[in-house]
């Protein structure tokens, strides 16, 4: 069965999709890039992302997200899931409210998933390793994509962007913090041949020539589907991550945290707990006392990694999912933990 009438009328005049309400949520510009093409790096306040348009049929596969027929449900995720839906329309839904709770967790999870599965950029070639000297030897171009009608097999990738390359890993960490279609520059040494394939001499050497083309980058997605093996995808960023983060914590349904009779002695002990008892704390006092014995200076790795602590402990502060008394003993320590931080020297 569809979703009631009455819900489906009041969802589609929320996102914008009368004919009236559309054409003025058209007319409002983005006021930043789209999101599929985006580096991701933050999120806009719930104001801003209510202004963005949301198309008829994005509207229409919300709704039946929350279908009573399970098909529906099911093609509705998986065509949410699809990269040519704009991920700001999803979040403009979000934003709105008023989706029925099964509908709501659905659509955060897609968009979670988007985000930290979001496709990045691809030259569409094959590659040696390198070295420190010469860039790194291209030994194939995939067919399809981009690279194809611009690099050859035998090219010596250079520089990327005017960012010096020396090994793949080079390339490969440059091209992938890009996203699909932006346009990039490489440079290339290529040795010329003449034209049965021999190479061209010049005072008893290959000759060569400077490549300088730019074009826009391909799509990991591309690269996955063309059946060249495997594809090396860069491990998800941590820019990405909190985004995934925030989007459920903004926009998940509060869930009911229901207390058990059995559970409220044992919920009463957090207010009587140390802070300094907690590991992480513990842990912190122990290293501490490591680098003032060793009289080592704190070196920013370290300096980080202590951060990131501090942060999931805020994190689990914020976790509606745990219990008031739990969430104040979280805050707590995470307050003692950040007294005891060590600042960089």
């Amino acid at each position: 069965m569809r979703a009631p009438v009455a819900f489906l009328a009041a969802f589609l005049v929320a996102a914008g999709a009368s004919a009236q309400q559309v054409d003025i949520f058209r007319a409002v510009k983005p006021s930043r890039p789209n999101l599929a093409t985006s580096q991701l790096l933050s999120l806009e306040s719930n104001e801003e992302l209510k202004k963005r348009a949301v198309s008829d049929k994005v509207a229409a596969l919300v709704v039946s997200l929350s279908d009573r027929a399970f098909e529906k449900r099911r093609e509705a995720t998986i065509a949410l899931r699809d990269d040519a839906i704009p991920l700001e329309e999803l979040l403009s839904v979000l934003a709105r409210g008023g989706l029925p709770v099964e509908g709501q967790h659905r659509l955060v999870a897609i968009v979670s998933e988007r985000i930290l599965t979001r496709p990045v950029g691809a030259l569409g070639v094959q590659m040696d390793v390198g070295d420190r000297e010469g860039g790194v030897l291209i030994t194939n171009c995939i067919p399809g994509m981009p690279a194809e009608a611009h690099l050859k097999p035998g090219d010596r990738v250079v520089a990327i962007d005017g960012r010096a390359i020396h090994a793949s890993t080079d390339l490969t960490d440059i091209v992938q913090s890009m996203s699909p279609g932006t346009p990039v520059r490489v440079e290339a040494i290529r040795t010329e041949r003449g034209p049965k394939g021999e190479l061209i001499q010049e005072n008893g050497a290959p000759k060569t020539k400077r490549i300088d083309v730019t074009f826009p980058l391909g799509s990991s997605r591309q690269l996955e589907s063309s059946g060249t093996g495997t594809f090396a995808r860069a491990p998800v960023s941590q820019e990405r991550q909190d985004l995934a983060r925030e989007v459920r914590s903004r926009f998940s349904p509060v869930p009911v945290v229901v207390e058990m009779p059995e559970d409220r002695e044992a919920l009463k002990r957090f207010a009587a707990l140390d802070p300094d008892t907690h590991p992480d704390v513990q842990g912190l006092k122990r290293l501490i006392e490591i680098y003032k014995a060793e009289r080592r200076a704190w070196d920013a790795q370290t300096l980080n990694a202590l951060e990131a602590t501090l942060t999931n402990l805020r994190r689990q502060a914020n976790d509606s999912t745990y219990a008031e008394s739990q969430r104040e003993w979280f805050r707590r320590v995470a307050k003692r933990y950040e007294e005891l931080l060590p600042k960089a020297e």
